[in-house]
């Protein structure tokens, strides 16, 4: 056996990947085609997802003539194999599950599997495997992204036992895997459970909602609020809300790696400032932009894309600099921005902003806009109490979804890890019993 694999049952072959193929490994089109409204579906990597072609993420549809054209040197059939050869998705697959036809891109590879040597199913599974996806990997040349020629995935090591044999391992496979992803599944959709009720019980408390509301707000998102909270637009609660330097005040050229770092909305996550060293000026440069400065304390949001996600200014970042796609507010004496984080991370505030906001093709908001946003304003003396049940509520979900997080990754690493074994013969999958999991993942 080669140096891509230990030792595999009697009987099994070892080839190059043309070896197993029925027609020779080619690829799409490597011209850039004219997509239309409607025609044949045109996918490329993007696409590739999971091992299915999700058809929703193709690039567009092409004209009937340009599909002929590109099918007399590809096309794609059912049990055919699309790998993924360029880029980061590099090593995907994806197995054709559909009579209609569409075309693809040249960062597609096409296997067809040998109708007397190879079981597509099983050809799928052994190009999913450990000791293949290691051969890419290392065979792979890298230039501003990963890159597989055609040549290389010629010469790919396939083991494989009889037709009859990968059969049986397909059938395993299908089986196995299909149990597995339904597991995989359930969780992430207890994942979206446990937000979806956390973010619940988070605007609950935010909103006065658990301390007897009985004063009608005015706002549909608020609801009732408790009778000693005001509602208040976000310009009654800041002495100033600004963006940061627009056109000619910063330029490409004013960056300077390691220097005065530049919070956009980027380095705005999870309610935290997080800089990129390339993202900086000089000190001359902050000094010139100096009323763009942060002061602890202040509250930065994006104001454009993903409206709305801010953090609060901590002693660290003080002197940083608001970048052009953020917004800074500060509040006024008296006022919390650690309540005010918190509430504008849910999605009331969020929502009221997109509705508001301006631009065609991504959506920006001003001062103005932020300033006619209507909040609740908790009395002082409930703020804290507000803001620790708050923490403490993500805290318990937090808790919750880390360990669900690593079910779903045991999960995927032992169905990567039971691909791997049962296509190289390191277990007899017609007697392999579910006890054998764990030491599959050892």
């Amino acid at each position: 056996m080669s140096d891509w694999i230990d030792n595999v049952p009697a009987g099994w072959s070892e080839l190059p990947l043309k070896r197993w193929v029925d027609q020779r490994i080619t690829d799409g089109p490597h011209e850039t085609p004219v997509l239309v409204d409607e025609g044949v579906p045109f996918v490329s990597a993007e696409a590739i997802q999971d091992g299915r072609i999700v058809f929703e993420k193709q690039r567009g549809f092409i004209s009937a003539e340009a599909h002929r054209v590109y099918c007399r040197k590809c096309k794609p059939m059912r049990g055919d194999i699309l790998l993924c050869k360029s880029g980061a998705t590099t090593g995907k697959l994806g197995m054709v599950e559909t009579d209609d036809e569409f075309s693809i891109w040249s960062p597609l590879a096409l296997i067809r599997a040998h109708w007397q040597k190879a079981d597509p199913r099983f050809l799928f599974y052994a190009l999913q495997s450990s000791y293949i996806q290691n051969q890419i990997q290392r065979r792979w040349s890298v230039g501003t992204q990963p890159n597989i020629g055609m040549g290389v995935i010629e010469t790919l090591s396939v083991v494989g036992p009889s037709k009859r044999e990968q059969r049986e391992i397909g059938d395993f496979l299908n089986r196995e895997t299909a149990r597995i992803d339904s597991l995989i599944a359930k969780n992430r959709r207890f994942l979206e459970l446990i937000e979806e009720r956390s973010t619940s019980e988070v605007v609950s408390v935010l909103t006065g909602q658990t301390r007897s509301p009985s004063k009608v707000s005015g706002t549909e998102w608020i609801g009732n609020v408790p009778a000693t909270w005001e509602v208040l637009p976000i310009a009654r609660t800041t002495h100033l809300a600004e963006t940061g330097p627009f056109g000619s005040q910063l330029h490409a050229g004013d960056y300077e790696p390691g220097g005065v770092p530049v919070i956009n909305p980027v380095h705005l996550r999870e309610g935290k400032i997080e800089p990129d060293e390339n993202s900086a000026v000089s000190t001359e440069t902050a000094a010139r932009l100096r009323r763009h400065q942060l002061a602890e304390g202040d509250l930065v949001l994006a104001r454009r894309g993903e409206v709305g996600r801010c953090a609060i200014v901590s002693s660290r970042e003080v002197g940083w600099l608001c970048g052009t796609g953020s917004m800074k507010l500060r509040l006024k004496p008296g006022h919390d921005p650690q309540y005010l984080n918190l509430l504008m991370a849910t999605p009331g505030p969020q929502e009221q902003l997109l509705l508001h906001s301006v631009g065609s093709t991504m959506p920006n908001i001003n001062p103005t806009i932020m300033s006619r946003l209507v909040v609740p304003v908790p009395p002082q003396n409930d703020r804290t109490a507000i803001v620790n049940e708050v923490t403490e509520i993500r805290r318990t979900a937090q808790k919750l979804k880390e360990k669900i997080d690593s079910a779903i990754e045991y999960l995927v690493e032992y169905r990567s890890a039971l691909i791997s074994a049962a296509v190289t013969g390191q277990i007899d999958v017609r007697n392999y019993r579910p006890q054998e999991a764990a030491a599959l993942c050892q």
